[in-house]
């Protein structure tokens, strides 16, 4: 009787967990904003600096170059994802077939770990250890039970080809070994139209956090030419694209 009750248990958290995945996958796109409300409240971790200005120059590159490998995996996965898998649909799961190439032969969440990589970049750009702490964990808050409800979805979609798949490939972090080059050929359209919003959202981000570091140290409001340049490189593009987007008739 107890061992009955305590799978009935465990089924309950596992439908709480997979509920509570559901709720998170409609609104994942901005699960990253909740981050920038820590910003002000570790002001004063803001104001962290080198005294060597090279080893500065060489810290901020580095935060950048994580977030942009971060990029780099999300548009390395979805470069060679068939129409109709790895979607920004909210409302409801939807795979038309099972991506096992490319990023997917080394790993089963290739833009999630995309995702990771860009936040810790920013949340390293902050000179804060409490915020990438806080950010690490809130990412596996909210993305566990994402993760967990998707594989439930393709598991009952894709039987036992998924049982197999997860059977040889690590939920998270990549096995490089691993690696089967896809089938397809290089979407450049689908780049664009899926990743232009998150370049630009990746930029600003870094240009947000900047921007309160120059308040921090200075104690007033101070630009940043090089930052400001960079960010206007990055708009441009965004306002290119979407008008592109919304001449052709595209949301």
């Amino acid at each position: 009787m107890d061992q009955k009750k305590e799978n009935y248990q465990f089924t309950l958290l596992d439908e709480y967990l997979r509920k509570t995945g559901n709720i998170f996958f409609r609104w994942r796109s901005y699960i990253p904003l909740i981050l920038i409300p820590l910003l002000p409240i570790k002001m004063h971790d803001l104001q962290r600096t080198f005294s060597n200005q090279y080893a500065e120059i060489v810290y901020q590159a580095l935060c950048l170059l994580i977030s942009f490998i971060g990029e780099l995996v999300r548009i390395l996965t979805i470069a060679f994802v068939p129409s109709g898998t790895s979607g920004r649909n909210t409302k409801a799961q939807r795979a038309t077939a099972l991506n096992t190439t490319g990023a997917y032969s080394i790993t089963r969440n290739p833009l999630y770990l995309g995702n990771f990589l860009i936040i810790f970049g920013i949340s390293l750009f902050s000179r804060s250890w409490e915020i990438v702490i806080i950010n690490s964990l809130l990412f596996t808050i909210f993305y566990v039970p994402i993760i967990l409800t998707e594989e439930h979805f393709l598991l009952d979609k894709f039987g036992d080809k998924f049982s197999e798949y997860t059977s040889r490939v690590p939920c998270f972090f990549p096995r490089f070994h691993l690696w089967t080059s896809a089938g397809s050929k290089w979407n450049w359209g689908m780049v664009i139209r899926r990743e232009y919003s998150s370049l630009f959202s990746l930029m600003l981000s870094f240009v947000l956090v900047a921007h309160l570091r120059l308040y921090a140290i200075n104690g007033e409001a101070t630009l940043s030419l090089s930052w400001l340049v960079a960010g206007g490189v990055f708009m441009s593009m965004w306002l290119i694209v979407r008008i592109l987007r919304l001449l052709k008739g595209c949301k």
